[in-house]
């Protein structure tokens, strides 16, 4: 469920059950963008989930992300509507 705020979206992530703001309407403020994600990781978490997940999930799964690919830019999930 999503209840706007002024601050952003409250969400719940579908990975682990928190509550969270999204901030998916202005990008720049997103989590997802603040994270290295690889393209094969974005893609996972669309696979995975139909909706945005909170900043720690981001981190856990981005853990895995080698360092290297930080030249390239990161790809936001946000939005996301596959299962």
């Amino acid at each position: 469920m999503s209840i706007p705020s002024d601050q952003g979206i409250r969400k719940v992530c579908p990975r682990c059950g928190r509550t969270f703001l999204c901030h998916a309407a202005q990008i720049a403020r997103c989590d997802c963008m603040k994270l290295p994600l690889t393209p094969a990781t974005t893609a996972s978490i669309q696979d995975r989930y139909d909706d945005c997940l909170c900043a720690a999930c981001l981190q856990d799964l981005s853990a895995d992300t080698p360092t290297a690919q930080s030249d390239a830019e990161p790809e936001t999930v946000s939005g996301t509507t596959r299962k």
